[in-house]
């Protein structure tokens, strides 16, 4: 039901869309130049970003090249899915599609085999492919 009919055709559906492309674009925060960058965004914002009312944002690790790793994860959900039962791990970065704005090298899921599903439970985002980025980490504090 039209309301104001004139009104309506004076302002289209396609100069509302744009009107409200513009409003959303200045509630967007601006995209970090870095994963460090996201990070710290993201520790500063936690309650922003939740899952079961927990910070799905968990930490940052740093490897032996200053490469950073940002690890999201809602430790309810691991807890719920073990307590059900699931006792197989399984890890993968065979991903090839990662932003390009934060500068991403790859994306490392876990997850955890349920009835014969696998649901990810844990995603890293990482600046290196690299054996350090994998085996050693200084987490940031």
């Amino acid at each position: 039901m039209i309301r104001n009919s004139a009104a309506a055709t004076i302002y289209s559906w396609p100069v509302a869309k744009i009107s409200m492309r513009k409003v959303r674009r200045t509630t967007m925060p601006v995209l970090p130049s870095s994963l460090s960058e996201l990070a710290n965004f993201l520790d500063f914002n936690v309650q922003r970003y939740t899952c079961c009312q927990q910070p799905f944002f968990q930490d940052k690790v740093t490897d032996t090249h200053g490469k950073c790793s940002i690890i999201f994860a809602c430790s309810e959900l691991i807890r719920k899915i073990v307590m059900l039962g699931s006792d197989e791990l399984h890890a993968d970065a065979t991903f090839k599609v990662v932003p390009s704005t934060p500068p991403s090298r790859q994306l490392f899921i876990m997850h955890l085999i349920y009835q014969n599903h696998s649901i990810p439970i844990v995603y890293v985002l990482m600046e290196s492919k690299t054996e350090e980025a994998y085996t050693y980490s200084e987490y940031n504090d």
